[in-house]
């Protein structure tokens, strides 16, 4: 290479007939370095779609992780041992217009019936 290398630099027919080999070369590599280009391009593609893909699967375990802690959670507080489905809006919206009556919602209704009557009682008239 050395060699040729100098000897282009200092025979200029030489020079000539080998940028000519060059140029003809050049021509009958145009289509497989097109070819190439587009191969390199696919594969560009391909690792583009393979990224976006590995990101959102990793976004997608994040979810699901943060929703299986909720769970563990809530079975752990509750000591259940069921498998709980997913939470649907219309099975929340039912949830909040049900009232659970409790004791101490009847606790409180009787206070304030106690309060509301005469320490005297009814027809007890002092005298």
């Amino acid at each position: 290479e050395k060699k040729e290398s100098h000897k282009i630099a200092d025979d200029p027919m030489y020079k000539l007939e080998h940028g000519i080999k060059d140029e003809k070369r050049a021509k009958e590599e145009v289509p497989r370095l097109s070819q190439l280009e587009k191969m390199q391009e696919t594969k560009r593609d391909d690792f583009r779609l393979n990224q976006m893909l590995r990101s959102k699967f990793r976004g997608e375990k994040k979810e699901i992780k943060v929703v299986k802690d909720r769970d563990d959670a809530l079975l752990a507080k509750a000591s259940l041992d069921i498998d709980l489905v997913p939470e649907d809006p219309d099975d929340v919206r039912r949830a909040s217009s049900v009232f659970f009556h409790s004791k101490v919602n009847d606790m409180k209704a009787q206070r304030r019936a106690i309060k509301a009557q005469s320490i005297f009682g009814k027809n007890e008239m002092p005298g």
